[in-house]
């Protein structure tokens, strides 16, 4: 018995040791579940923890940027930003248009995202809806979209490209902050080697000229300040280097200021014909007539002639002076030495007179009448009433031609075209060399070389008429109004700083910070 019982104590203990064994197996494994359990439960709470973390950081991103800035985007846009419409040739319109950037690109439409690699080309057609606009990025600070279409064969630009669909068709601006878009006037508007001091007065001037305008759009649909052609200034043509970065980087931020501390209406143009010419003298009293000498001496008064700052109406006694002065060379004048001081050139009216009164129709039309007007005559055989536009047929053989009005600098302003029906009255001086380029002929110029004639170089000229249209002689290149580029050279190279430059060609005015 006493052994039976041994056995059962045994075969008990045995068996709870086996009940303990399990129960430590099943704790052992409970266990490791628990710690298997709260492991993951902790990768889950971190990771939860670093979305948070992560999305608020987005957060942060997202708010301190320009809404439509692409997170690593880093140009300063709260600054002065300029959108400059970029023409087709001739065209303010696209059919459609090739766009590339070095450092990629970015771009939303209809809600979607869209990318494209470094120097992937995309095309986009004329074809959306008006009033879509697409904004298109760079994926970096320093990348530069290439643009091709019917005209663009690749020029490049900073900043951001932006497609609007207007009722005229497909625009293209490029948005860039003001300083970018300085540095894409200097090198398209003066050449790099006109001296450092000159590139710092057509830094000022190209930066004040734009600021004047007081955010007036050009293009209302595109939001385009002013476009790239020499209707604004010339943007793009060519890239700033060397003198001309660090003309626009020692001028950041000066502008011209006016007497009255206002920007001022910074004019300038290529090559005067020895004077600078007056516009709205009520308006801009500033820009005045100067004789471009660093000799304090007016050859034209000397001659006889009484001139002061305003637009004269037709004068024997100027007329006769100036023509005197604009047929000879002048020795002291600071362009005296530049092709353009000096051209004479033919226009031979009548073998061209379709595509002169072509070019009177259409500055007719698209002035409303204001830069082409019409006598009562003229009006009668050529004035469509119903319409306000003219119509070739009704002027006639051509006649002759009689300067009406000139600036005291010489630049025609007013000229009287006769045609058998009647009288076409030019009063814009762009127009009226517009329309005589048309029937111009190769020009001669000052140093002996010949230039083809699109449109006359300026309206500064005299001529003695003959039986088909005129010979005229002429000097300048441009309006004339303002700072002349070449002069600006020749007065860098005498050791004239830029203010001086500037204070030289705008009367009372200075320069200063914006």
């Amino acid at each position: 018995m006493a052994t039976t019982s041994k056995r059962r104590n045994k075969t008990s203990r045995s068996n709870t040791n086996k009940k303990n064994i399990t129960k430590k197996k099943s704790n052992n494994s409970k266990n490791k579940s628990r710690k298997k359990s709260n492991s993951k439960k902790i990768i889950i709470a971190s990771i939860v923890s670093i979305s948070i973390i992560v999305l608020a950081v987005l957060l942060i991103l997202f708010i301190n940027r320009d809404n439509s800035d692409p997170v690593n985007n880093t140009i300063d846009y709260n600054k002065s930003n300029i959108n400059v419409l970029l023409t087709n040739g001739d065209s303010k319109t696209w059919d459609s248009i090739v766009i590339s950037c070095d450092k990629g690109m970015t771009w939303n439409e209809n809600g979607a995202g869209h990318s494209a690699t470094n120097g992937e080309e995309i095309t986009f057609s004329s074809q959306r809806p008006t009033g879509t606009v697409i904004e298109i990025f760079p994926n970096d600070v320093n990348g530069r979209f290439v643009l091709k279409g019917n005209s663009k064969k690749g020029d490049s630009y900073p900043g951001r490209i932006q497609l609007h669909y207007t009722s005229q068709g497909l625009q293209v601006t490029n948005y860039i902050p003001l300083e970018e878009y300085i540095k894409g006037v200097i090198c398209s508007e003066m050449p790099v080697n006109y001296g450092l001091e000159a590139l710092k007065a057509q830094a000022i001037c190209a930066r004040s000229y734009v600021l004047c305008r007081n955010g007036k759009l050009a293009y209302e649909e595109a939001q385009a300040d002013v476009d790239d052609t020499v209707s604004f200034q010339v943007y793009g043509e060519k890239l700033a280097s060397g003198d001309a970065i660090t003309a626009v980087d020692e001028t950041s931020g000066m502008v011209v200021y006016t007497p009255d501390h206002e920007i001022a209406n910074t004019l300038f143009y290529s090559t005067s014909c020895g004077y600078t010419q007056t516009q709205k003298s009520e308006e801009f009293p500033y820009l005045t007539r100067k004789y471009v000498s660093l000799e304090n001496k007016d050859p034209i008064k000397e001659m006889g002639a009484s001139v002061n700052n305003n637009i004269i109406d037709k004068d024997d006694n100027f007329e006769k002076a100036f023509a005197e002065y604009i047929k000879q060379p002048d020795d002291k004048a600071l362009e005296n030495s530049d092709p353009y001081f000096r051209w004479d050139v033919v226009v031979d009216i009548k073998a061209n007179r379709d595509k002169v009164i072509n070019s009177i129709i259409d500055i007719y039309n698209s002035s409303n009448g204001k830069k082409v007007q019409v006598d009562s005559r003229l009006a009668s055989k050529a004035l469509n009433q119903s319409t306000n536009t003219l119509k070739k047929d009704g002027f006639g053989e051509y006649r002759n031609m009689e300067v009406l009005k000139r600036s005291s600098g010489g630049a025609i302003t007013g000229l009287s075209m006769e045609f058998a029906n009647g009288c076409a009255i030019i009063n814009d001086e762009l127009a009226i060399r517009r329309i005589l380029g048309q029937a111009a002929k190769t020009a001669k110029m000052a140093d002996g070389s010949s230039k083809n004639v699109t449109t006359l170089f300026s309206s500064a000229f005299t001529f003695v008429a003959n039986e088909n249209g005129a010979h005229l002689y002429g000097g300048g290149f441009g309006h004339g109004c303002g700072m002349s580029q070449d002069a600006a050279r020749r007065m860098s190279d005498a050791g004239w700083n830029c203010n001086q430059i500037i204070q030289f060609f705008y009367e009372g005015c200075s320069v200063g910070k914006l």
